[in-house]
């Protein structure tokens, strides 16, 4: 688990994002979440977050 998957899980997830994707598009997130590690879809997209306001 890296630095941005624990930080997130202690906070108190208070809202929700729906997004509706393709089949193609879910295979594709999950793929490259798996790849660099994460446990989910949603760490990843949140390492992208963190990863973004930190550049």
């Amino acid at each position: 688990m890296n630095m941005v998957e624990k930080n997130a899980r202690k906070e108190n997830k208070e809202r929700m994002i729906r997004v509706r994707v393709t089949a193609d598009e879910h295979k594709e997130f999950v793929k490259r979440a798996k790849e660099q590690g994460f446990q989910s879809v949603s760490a990843f997209i949140r390492s992208l977050i963190e990863e973004k306001s930190t550049t």
